[in-house]
C-alpha cells in the first residue's frame, strides 16, 4: 500500500489551498456576524450600560476560546478528509503522465496502472482498452 500524501505538487497544492479557504472565510464572516448580531441585539434588548459590557467580555473571550479549540479539531479533519480525495485524483497523475511518455516513444505495450478506489480509474480503463484496440491493430 502506497502512503503519500502529496503527489503532483501544484494541482494538489491548489486543491488544498481552496479547502481551507472553504474552511476559513465562511468560518470568520459567519462567526463575525453572529458576534455582531448577538452583541447588538442584547446591547438593544436590555440598553447595557457600560458596566454590564465590561463584564460581558470575559464571557466572550471564554466562548471564542471554546469555539477555537472546537473549531480545530474540525479544520484538522476537513483538512485530512479533502487530502485523502485530493490524492485519489492527483496521485495517480504522475504515472500517468511518465506511462504516456512511453507510449509517445512508441511502446504501445504500456498499460496504465491505478488504485480500485482513484477518481480516475473509469478513464484509466478507457486508455487501456484505447491502447488494446491500438496494440492490436498495430500487429
Amino acid at each position: 500500500m502506497r502512503i503519500k500524501l502529496f503527489s503532483k505538487g501544484s494541482l494538489q497544492f491548489r486543491y488544498m489551498m481552496l479547502v481551507v479557504v472553504a474552511m476559513v472565510v465562511p468560518t470568520i464572516l459567519v462567526g463575525s456576524f453572529l458576534y455582531y448580531y448577538i452583541f447588538t441585539s442584547t446591547a438593544n434588548q436590555i440598553g447595557i450600560p457600560e458596566v454590564i459590557a465590561i463584564n460581558l467580555i470575559p464571557v466572550l473571550k471564554r466562548v471564542n476560546l471554546m469555539l477555537v479549540v472546537g473549531l480545530f479539531p474540525m479544520f484538522i479533519l476537513i483538512y485530512t478528509w479533502g487530502l485523502i480525495l485530493s490524492n485519489r485524483f492527483c496521485g495517480p497523475l504522475r504515472r500517468i503522465e511518465e506511462d504516456v511518455d512511453k507510449i509517445l516513444e512508441g511502446n504501445y505495450s504500456i498499460r496504465f496502472r491505478v488504485r480500485e478506489r482513484d477518481d480516475i480509474k473509469t478513464v484509466v480503463d478507457k486508455l487501456n482498452a484505447l491502447l488494446d484496440t491500438i496494440e492490436h491493430k498495430a500487429k
